[in-house]
């Protein structure tokens, strides 16, 4: 089930119970049994704590999901790199023609392509060529 369907069907279970616990709070009122009448609103401020709660864990789950996705998809990518010299490479890449920030890759998982012309990586990296005055060697 999708987290929004999730969500959505929690949301209308606890807007369901409340609709029920009104009622049944009416029809005690109407009857004169208040003692009761405030035990049932406890239990109504109960189920909508209990209700807010489940929201918060749903929520909580799906961000969990995207993060265990991200990473997931990290490590099929961790797999596919290589260091050479100052840089890392894609595998595919067999001619070293795109090298890629080390610091970037080692510190924030990231593949920021290191070029000549501009500094794409937003960290102070030690190896980019423009920013120490050096050239990349790999």
């Amino acid at each position: 089930m999708e987290p929004i369907t999730t969500i959505a069907s929690a949301i209308q279970a606890g807007h369901h119970i409340t609709t029920v616990l009104k009622s049944v709070a009416e029809t005690l009122k109407a009857s004169g049994k208040s003692e009761t009448l405030s035990e049932l609103i406890d239990a109504q401020m109960t189920m909508l704590d209990l209700v807010q709660k489940h929201q918060s864990v749903i929520l909580q789950n799906g961000e969990l999901r995207e993060q265990v996705k991200k990473l997931e998809e990290t490590l099929a990518i961790t797999g596919e790199v290589e260091r050479r010299g100052d840089a890392v490479f894609l595998k595919a890449d067999a001619a070293h023609r795109e090298p890629y920030c080390m610091h970037c890759w080692g510190n924030a998982r990231k593949l920021v392509p290191v070029t000549f012309t501009s500094l794409n990586c937003p960290m102070p990296c030690q190896n980019l060529p423009t920013q120490v005055g050096r050239s990349l060697t790999y």
